[in-house]
């Protein structure tokens, strides 16, 4: 049974890092790896061991949290409309469980969380190269600027090609650099790496900017800037840096990079349309607003909350809600295409109520501090980007988020043992 249980595990070790490589690439990939680690999980066997429970306050609180949130989901189903988009909705949401069993019973001992790192960032830097490739000599980068993007979206591109259009979205994307980031950034301040090995991470979080930069995400940028002052925080708050001076400096570095890092996102940022809600107000009915939709969407959406406020409409129904705005206000683009709310929380109010959001919002903002030490840095980074992409996209309306999401908590898992690594078995 522990020659079993050895092979199995070091199998699922082995599909876990090869989901990390896959997961920069068209979701098909990242299906069918997830699977197979999902599978190989299952055929160890841990929860039929008891040595392999880890039942906290702060993890129950966290499997708790995903398990209400799947079952409101899952109840929802009875008062949809739409019962098609609801089941298909929920099952994929489904997936969200994997993330409570995985907070009880965890992750074999085969996992290392500096190998794992590496191996998230070595994949996103040639996933970059192999969309440089691909957009600019394969697919004709001028082609695809003129015929395809220009007559949808109103924007001067000077950058990577949009995602959207051809492999991968930009959000999802851009999500695993920022995790790949927030992996480098856990190996300095936790000082797990040599001075030849901070040199290479220095030029691999430089060519992991860039590529975010070429893709033209926003929440990405607003992610880095998060991801930036809450290590600065946590690094404040370790007994390790006592000297005020040291402090005063970081305060001073962090405060120029983020004013810095605002101005050139503002000025030269490109998907920076200086649209306001009074101009939107303002469009004759039958006009659709040019450039950002996003602003448009959430302001058509929240015209009459009292259609949803109480209960919602029921697990995704929020698509036929919208488009309902959108034929109303005579936006036939945005029917076109089929444009969701943009917006997982928003969703999640239309979908489930005001009351569903908020404790969803709630959940998010209040896991890390249930934790304590680097698990608490290490949730506020994941809370905050998690909540950037929902807030700004439907982060969890795809096979993408999910993942990621699912991801994210594996690696927590394994960031949770101390460091360095203990010594592992070999199959």
């Amino acid at each position: 049974m522990n020659r079993y249980r050895s092979i199995i595990g070091y199998i699922n070790y082995i599909a876990f890092l090869v989901l990390l490589c896959a997961m920069p690439y068209a979701f098909q990939f990242i299906r069918f790896f997830g699977l197979v680690w999902a599978v190989s999980w299952l055929l160890e066997l841990r929860f039929l061991n008891k040595e392999f429970i880890q039942i906290t306050k702060s993890r129950m609180f966290v499997a708790v949290g995903f398990g209400i949130w799947v079952l409101w989901n899952v109840i929802s189903i009875f008062w949809a409309d739409n019962k098609t988009m609801a089941w298909d909705t929920i099952q994929r949401d489904i997936y969200l469980l994997i993330i409570p069993i995985i907070m009880i019973f965890g992750v074999n001992e085969y996992y290392d969380w500096k190998q794992c790192v590496k191996v998230l960032v070595i994949g996103c830097i040639i996933s970059i190269g192999v969309y440089l490739f691909t957009n600019y000599w394969l697919l004709n980068l001028e082609y695809v600027h003129n015929k395809h993007v220009a007559t949808r979206v109103n924007i001067d591109w000077l950058h990577l090609e949009d995602f959207t259009m051809n492999m991968k979205h930009r959000l999802h994307y851009t999500s695993l650099m920022c995790l790949a980031i927030l992996g480098i950034s856990t190996l300095f301040v936790q000082r797990q790496t040599n001075f030849k090995q901070t040199i290479l991470y220095c030029f691999a979080i430089v060519a992991l900017l860039l590529g975010i930069y070429w893709t033209s995400s926003r929440a990405a940028i607003l992610n880095i800037g998060f991801i930036a002052t809450i290590t600065a925080l946590w690094i404040w708050t370790r007994k390790a840096i006592r000297s005020i001076g040291q402090k005063v400096v970081m305060v001073i570095a962090v405060a120029l990079i983020l004013v810095i890092g605002i101005v050139c996102f503002y000025k030269f940022y490109p998907r920076n349309a200086n649209i306001s809600i009074s101009y939107i107000n303002n469009l004759p009915d039958g006009v659709t607003p040019p450039c950002e939709p996003r602003l448009a969407i959430w302001n058509s959406a929240l015209e009459a909350p009292q259609d949803y406020s109480l209960y919602g409409l029921g697990i995704g129904n929020s698509y036929d809600y919208m488009q309902s705005k959108y034929i109303a206000h005579g936006w036939e683009a945005y029917y076109t295409y089929h444009y969701s709310t943009h917006s997982q929380l928003l969703a999640t109010w239309i979908e489930l109520g005001f009351a569903a959001m908020v404790l969803w919002l709630l959940f998010w903002l209040t896991m890390p501090f249930v934790f304590h030490g680097k698990q608490r840095y290490w949730l506020a980074c994941i809370s905050a980007v998690c909540l950037t992409n929902m807030a700004t996209d439907l982060f969890l309306g795809s096979v993408e988020g999910i993942v990621f999401t699912l991801v994210a908590f594996v690696l927590f898992d394994v960031f949770s043992r101390p460091f360095p690594s203990v010594v592992r078995p070999k199959p």
